[in-house]
């Protein structure tokens, strides 16, 4: 028989059950995981989110597999920027303040998620009876779901809008669940799938043509093992605003530059600023109307501001209180003909930072 054999661990280091961004050091972050000619090979899949860290802070670690460094993040379906590559298996991301991990979505490459999507894990859904089921593969919104057993469960969203669309599972260990709209009568929808194989994050209702204003709708399961709900997306054909972030590749630059990790309250905490008269921020867009978000400063002076080409209009970016505020309209026009405006180019002479938004 072997003499035992004394076995001594030291220099150990405790890591809480949630690390931030900065617990871990980036060197450790960095050697784990797959090695970077392993992570995207072409049947590796989606990247997959198994960890986000507290939002309470001004950037979240996520942790999963299959990152790269040109991987998007979104929240709130706006591109997050300064995205910190750290590994395949870790990324740093900038996030606003308010921010909850159900605003946050990592890859798909495709751009925003469907207008007016509301996540399963939204604070806004009323659960009874439903549990969450988080780090799913198989294609939900997010990677999570919620799930009922009994019947009779029921999720309750109240939302503004002309319409919605209930997202959730067909499987076939599924059955009716019952849609029922401002009190109405209640409407039997089968989640069964025709094809017998499982699809995730469908829509299995849709209803349009409600008032404008605000709803209620109520979804209860009837049968089946499981009733799964992925969110739900609200319909809003009245005017509605399509806001774009400083960063957005449709915007062209002349003479400005991006400023990332501010905490001003700007939106993803980035700006473009300009320091020499002439400089310019150009953007053809399709709309009625166009707002230029900002700041105002007591640094700050006059922007110009020209639609399609027509004589520039003078605006002033000081603030009237002598302090600085972030994030806010510096301009607005309605009343443009429907279609596609050629350009609007604020021309910004002092260190103006621009970012715009357009119906």
């Amino acid at each position: 028989m072997q003499p035992p054999v004394d076995s001594n661990a030291s220099g150990n280091v405790s890591i809480p059950a949630a690390p931030g961004p900065a617990t871990i050091p980036a060197s450790i972050l960095a050697a784990a995981g797959l090695t970077s000619a392993y992570v995207a090979q072409p049947n590796a899949g989606a990247p997959q989110v198994r960890y986000i860290s507290p939002t309470n802070a001004t950037q979240v670690l996520i942790g999963g597999h299959g990152f790269t460094a040109t991987t998007p993040v979104y929240v709130k379906n706006v591109r997050v920027t300064g995205v910190q590559f750290v590994s395949g298996g870790f990324l740093i991301v900038p996030i606003p303040a308010g921010t909850t991990a159900a605003d946050i979505r990592v890859g798909d490459g495709g751009g925003p998620v469907t207008a007016g999507r509301i996540d399963d894990t939204d604070s806004r859904i009323i659960y009874s009876g439903f549990s969450l089921q988080s780090g799913r593969t198989f294609g939900d919104l997010n990677g999570d779901i919620h799930f009922a057993t009994a019947n009779g469960s029921t999720a309750t969203l109240t939302f503004t809008g002309t319409g919605i669309t209930v997202y959730g599972e067909q499987n076939t260990d599924q059955g009716d669940i019952g849609i029922s709209i401002d009190g109405a009568a209640q409407q039997t929808v089968s989640t069964l799938p025709t094809d017998g194989l499982r699809h995730a994050n469908v829509s299995v209702y849709s209803r349009t043509g409600l008032s404008a204003g605000t709803h209620t709708i109520v979804v209860t399961k009837l049968s089946g093992n499981y009733a799964v709900l992925d969110g739900f997306a609200v319909l809003n054909t009245g005017p509605t605003t399509i806001r774009m972030d400083d960063t957005d590749s449709r915007i062209t630059y002349s003479g400005f530059s991006l400023q990332s990790g501010r905490t001003f309250g700007d939106l993803n905490g980035d700006i473009h600023f300009a320091t020499a008269n002439g400089s310019t921020a150009t953007l053809t867009f399709t709309g009625t109307g166009i707002t230029v978000y900002g700041e105002q400063n007591t640094d700050q002076g006059d922007i110009g501001i020209s639609i399609d080409g027509a004589a520039q209009q003078t605006v002033s970016t000081l603030p009237t209180d002598g302090v600085r505020h972030a994030n806010v309209s510096v301009y607005n026009r309605t009343g443009l003909s429907a279609g596609t405006t050629p350009s609007w180019s604020p021309n910004c002479p002092a260190t103006t930072p621009c970012s715009t938004a357009s119906p």
